[in-house]
């Protein structure tokens, strides 16, 4: 299958000519010792081929063929797996099909492998069979690919403030998608990019646009950017492009503190922690996302040790109005000042929210209340709350 290199700049040609200059691009790519898991988005499949299909229930059963005869699809049947002849260029309209026949529940059940005309799945086939659910995702592929060029993906900057006094401490970098991208948000990106095996290069992408934007802007202070350990397949290789971007940028490390997102998808402790090992041996800090959240964030700030936590903004929200929040808010400041932990409070909306936070001890705050993520950074020194209402 072919394979797209990003991100790569727009040209005037078709659409089928750019796919297969960037495919060229991808080849010599990997010849220049790119990482071809975190760089490289393989391209959507639009050859002919069989569909091969193992449900798991007759009900199922029935529903394809329902579907098949109403779609006038041509499909055989042998040792209970369904084959159906899928012509040139309409495996996307199959899926959508197969999408909108079947319940999430069933696309889960059922085993999808996919053979091209004229081709033997071999070996490497049958281990590339997955769930339908999974395969009917990798029809996106071209949106995903069309989603992280360099011209569809842009930074906003939410600035990170001193309790107290309000001074800017620091500005979270957050990514966001041209309307013409074709993707709803990041959200739907990284949802659609991890049910595609296309984290890595999400990821990476959006740490290459927030750095980038915020070198542009030479910002002061220190600088968030998020990351999702499951992206990270070896630390040595994937993030190799990120600190030299880093250092081309003349960014200092110290500045930089690296914010692990998803922390209850976290499934694998051990390769967390030789990640964020990589991360403080460069020079940077860490940061937990999301604490008080789940069990798993609560077991991750012991094991990690970060250098900072934010609280859950759900925890946040009326923090000052709910006593069993208070409770559990308070606590975790403690816990984290105790550790010599800095807490930031994510989320705060209202002056009261504010207030009761500057009173129990957090050490930063973020959110509406103080500032929305905007493509500029704040120069100021200090926030003015008024301005952001």
């Amino acid at each position: 299958m072919l394979s797209m290199v990003l991100p790569y700049a727009m040209s005037s040609t078709s659409e089928d000519t750019r796919s297969v200059a960037v495919c060229e691009r991808t080849r010599a790519g990997a010849d220049a010792g790119r990482c071809a898991r975190c760089e490289v988005v393989p391209a959507a499949q639009r050859d002919g081929g069989i569909l091969h299909l193992k449900l798991p229930v007759p009900s199922s059963e029935a529903k394809l063929r329902r579907l098949v005869a109403e779609a006038g699809w041509q499909m055989r049947e042998s040792n209970g797996v369904f084959a159906i002849d899928v012509t040139p260029g309409d495996l996307i309209a199959y899926s959508r099909a197969l999408l909108e026949r079947f319940t999430s529940v069933e696309r889960e059940s059922i085993r999808a492998l996919f053979v091209e005309h004229g081709t033997e799945p071999g070996i490497g086939g049958y281990l590339d069979a997955d769930t339908l659910q999974r395969f009917i995702a990798r029809s996106r592929l071209d949106d995903v690919a069309c989603a992280l060029r360099g011209d569809m993906l842009s930074a906003a900057f939410q600035p990170i403030a001193d309790t107290q006094t309000l001074e800017i401490f620091a500005h979270e970098g957050l990514v966001r998608l041209a309307p013409e991208s074709g993707i709803a948000g990041p959200a739907d990106l990284f949802r659609i990019a991890r049910d595609t095996d296309t984290l890595p290069v999400a990821d990476l992408a959006a740490r290459r646009t927030i750095i980038s934007a915020a070198a542009a802007q030479s910002f002061v202070g220190n600088l968030f950017i998020n990351f999702m350990p499951s992206s990270i397949y070896d630390a040595d290789s994937c993030l190799r492009s990120t600190l030299a971007l880093l250092d081309e940028l003349e960014i200092e490390h110290d500045r930089v503190v690296f914010e692990v997102v998803e922390s209850d998808e976290v499934a694998d402790f051990t390769h967390l922690l030789k990640t964020l090992d990589f991360y403080r041996r460069a020079g940077f800090r860490v940061a937990l996302d999301d604490v008080g959240a789940g069990f798993a964030s609560l077991n991750l700030l012991h094991a990690l040790k970060p250098d900072f936590i934010k609280l859950d903004l759900d925890l946040v929200r009326d923090v000052d109005r709910d006593p069993f929040k208070a409770m559990l808010a308070s606590k975790l400041i403690e816990a984290g000042l105790g550790l010599e932990v800095g807490v930031i409070a994510e989320g705060v909306e209202t002056e009261s929210e504010w207030s009761w936070l500057r009173e129990h001890g957090a050490t930063y705050v973020q959110g509406y209340y103080f500032a929305r993520p905007a493509a500029t950074m704040l120069r100021a020194r200090t926030i003015e709350p008024s301005l952001a209402q």
